[in-house]
């Protein structure tokens, strides 16, 4: 594992493949440890809220998520997610949400998520534990895993136009959302 890691972008096979769940052995190991705070730098550099393995070239089921204070969800200090299963407990409401993905650089796209999810994972100790999310929290989660399985956020997209971020300050809009109706 390489310190500096390079983000791998769209494009890459390596983001449309599923990847390989973890041991707990492997989850245990010094290696993996390194990882984590390879991710950990990598997400915080480049400013996002969650990263996947995959992104940084490694093709294991492991992502890393943090919802800093004053952010669009309920703080939570970056933890990483092993081996994540969602699940979609009724009602299955859904909302829209503009994301944007370190692996797509400046773009932006209008995607509809589940407004509840409940997600179980394996912790850095290789426990099996569970997390319950909604709205923007339960999106990142949903993204993140998303990256595990080989399908990106325009995979899901609403429609097929992609916004480039900064043309929504540039144009003064309220809400990006506003160029998607």
């Amino acid at each position: 594992l390489k310190r500096d890691a390079k983000l791998v972008t769209m494009g890459a096979k390596l983001l449309r493949q599923v990847a390989k769940p973890y041991t707990a052995q492997e989850i245990l190991s010094g290696e993996t440890k390194e990882l984590i705070k390879i991710l950990t730098d990598t997400m915080k550099e480049s400013k996002g809220v969650g990263i996947a393995a995959p992104q940084i070239g490694v093709s294991k089921q492991l992502f890393i998520a943090e919802f800093p204070r004053g952010g669009i969800c309920d703080p939570m200090p970056v933890t990483p997610f092993f081996n994540p299963v969602l699940h979609f407990p009724a009602p299955k409401e859904e909302f829209k949400m503009i994301e944007g993905c370190l692996s797509l650089p400046e773009l932006v796209g209008l995607v509809k998520r589940k407004t509840l999810v409940h997600m179980t994972y394996l912790d850095v100790n290789a426990k099996r534990k569970k997390i319950v999310a909604t709205g923007a929290a339960a999106a990142i989660l949903q993204h993140e895993s998303d990256h595990l399985f080989g399908t990106l956020y325009i995979d899901r997209a609403l429609s097929k136009d992609m916004y480039y971020a900064k043309n929504f300050m540039e144009e003064g809009l309220e809400s990006p959302i506003d160029v998607f109706h």
